[in-house]
């Protein structure tokens, strides 16, 4: 017996803020001038533990694709 097979990729988009110092702008910008010229650098440490807030979010966006599958 034949069935039909539907794969869904379900993509989110959310959009977050969180307040920085200017010391921590500066180190940031830093950051990105040394990934366009190439360099090995590290991300700041502090980057991911800001108290981020969601400030926007979209609905997903479906991709639906079908198929045939034997059983």
């Amino acid at each position: 017996m034949k069935k039909m097979q539907k794969f869904v990729e379900q993509i989110d988009w959310s959009w977050y803020v969180a307040d920085i110092t200017k010391e921590q702008a500066t180190e940031y910008e830093s950051y990105l001038d040394g990934i366009e010229k190439g360099e090995d650098v590290e991300e700041p440490e502090w980057l991911h533990e800001l108290d981020y807030r969601m400030v926007r979010d979209k609905q997903p966006g479906d991709t639906e694709e079908f198929e045939i599958i034997e059983d």
